[in-house]
């Protein structure tokens, strides 16, 4: 009767492979038939195909029906590929003009049983791949079109239903949804979460400044009650805004996670605090179909893990390869995925499990075995990787009661002078400090540092008590902490400050 083809995509991770939707109608006993790897929502497309078509108006073939999706070696997964199949179907049975060039588009979405376009998980992953592949353009459900438009270069075609698409493809005139307009990045409503409402506690606020100004890993130790989880819900404000590129890659993790509300950019750097109770594939990703976790989801922006110590060890000692790699890889027996996670990550934690071990006011319950054992829930490699450790004491009632707010550590403040610092950063070495290698480091202090600094490193590193690695993230710091005093030159006040809040607490 009839054969055709129309192009789509199969996602693999943050990478799509363009896949050829092959339909060929032949005489013989009705029966459809599906084949190239597909799962299971692509084995239940039979059953939304058939009536989505039939209810748009279109007549079913009477036949054996075989549709071939290719690479056959390429397993394909989720519902996505209704759209592709229902117009090669259509397409084989000359529903479609031979001149309507649909091999110029890329199509994907998910048909419902009256023939209307579902929304489909990670549509701007599909454009920047559509793109890539030299499409003309992408044919997607009307719902995932803005999300789409915000790739550059490629035309988002906008569909309600299977029949609207249809009567385009017959009059060559396919709509276009116009291109993304950058919003502009939304006020910072909250006036919960600002650091002059935090009373007392100027060096875990300096502390706090310097992590977000060269995105160093923040450990804060201290009684219930102290500030910690405000500290770092006030971090969230002062990150700066993304770039339009950071968007990009945000959005599309987030529209793989299916939590992109309405489709729209997001501009504000992200926050994410899971509960202590959450499981590894949901921190560092995972599942059959593999979906980005909160390390990856907090991407550019900042993950907050409170109580720390409460993650179960599987999880913290999951995080240690992403944090320093920049970058998580899920191996799964039938998909291969590779997600971004460069985030800043900010933990909390009490003195023990009562909480009071140390605090002046209140004692301590925990016998000194049960204190020794809840701090070795955090492994020697995980606190390696916490650049700066603070204390967060209890203030005095003085501080708690004065209602005065000092000019240094207003959000607005603290936020201009993260600007600065990073700019400062990023114009004479390229990059933030935490993104330096090795090796440009020992050239940055070569250059920069004073000989006492010298003398001082080379003592620090002599004694023994720092890891390779410790050192490279005590350089960095330094950098950081030299920037943020706009310093020419790396003075010893600058690494002696970074190994102080480098100390082992």
């Amino acid at each position: 009767m009839g054969f055709s083809i129309v192009k789509t995509l199969a996602l693999q991770g943050l990478e799509a492979t363009t896949v050829v939707a092959e339909a060929d109608v032949a005489p013989g006993l009705p029966k459809f038939h599906i084949v190239g790897l597909p799962d299971t929502a692509l084995h239940e497309a039979r059953q939304r195909i058939k009536p989505a078509i039939t209810n748009s108006g279109f007549e079913f073939p009477l036949g054996v029906l075989t549709v071939n999706l290719a690479p056959a070696d390429l397993p394909k997964q989720g519902p996505s590929f209704d759209v592709p199949v229902a117009l090669a179907i259509l397409s084989a049975l000359g529903h479609l003009p031979a001149d309507c060039q649909l091999d110029s588009y890329i199509a994907c979405g998910e048909l419902a049983l009256d023939g209307r376009l579902r929304p489909i998980r990670g549509a701007i992953v599909y454009a920047q791949a559509a793109k890539k592949s030299g499409a003309k353009g992408i044919i997607l459900p009307a719902q995932n079109a803005g999300e789409a438009s915000c790739v550059e270069g490629l035309q988002s075609i906008p569909i309600e239903t299977l029949a609207e698409l249809v009567e385009h493809l017959k009059s060559g005139t396919l709509p276009v949804a116009p291109e993304h307009q950058t919003p502009v990045d939304p006020a910072r409503s909250s006036n919960d979460n600002l650091l002059e409402h935090i009373k007392g506690q100027d060096l875990a606020k300096r502390a706090l400044c310097l992590a977000i100004a060269g995105r160093h890993n923040l450990l804060l130790v201290g009684p219930p009650g102290t500030g910690k989880t405000m500290l770092a819900k006030a971090a969230h404000g002062l990150l700066p805004t993304l770039s339009l590129d950071e968007s990009i890659e945000v959005t599309a993790l987030h529209s793989l996670a299916g939590q992109l509300a309405g489709g729209a950019l997001i501009r504000t750097a992200p926050f994410r605090s899971p509960h202590h109770t959450a499981s590894a594939p949901a921190i560092i990703g995972g599942g059959s179909i593999p979906r980005p976790g909160e390390i990856s989801l907090a991407h550019n922006g900042l993950l907050f893990l409170d109580e720390l110590p409460e993650f179960s060890r599987q999880v913290l000692e999951s995080l240690r390869e992403p944090l320093e790699e920049k970058t998580i890889t899920i191996a799964r027996a039938r998909a291969f995925c590779r997600y971004p996670s460069k985030l800043l990550l900010i933990g909390a934690m009490n003195p023990c499990p009562c909480g009071y071990a140390g605090d002046r006011d209140t004692s301590c319950k925990c016998a000194p075995k049960v204190r020794e054992n809840y701090a070795r829930r955090l492994s020697g490699p995980l606190l390696d990787r916490m650049d700066l450790q603070i204390q967060v004491p209890r203030i005095s009632a003085a501080e708690l009661l004065n209602t005065a707010i000092t000019n240094e550590w207003t959000s607005e403040l603290a936020r201009e002078k993260i600007l600065v610092c990073r700019n400062r950063l990023l114009t004479r070495y390229g990059n933030l400090s935490s993104d330096l290698s090795g090796q440009t480091l020992r050239r940055v202090f070569e250059h920069e540092a004073t000989n006492e600094t010298k003398q001082l490193l080379f003592q620090a590193v002599s004694g023994g008590h720092l890891s390779p690695r410790a050192v490279t993230r005590l350089m960095r710091l330094t950098l950081t902490i030299s920037a943020w005093e706009s310093a020419e030159r790396i003075e010893p006040n600058h690494l002696l400050e970074a190994l102080a809040f480098r100390s082992r607490l």
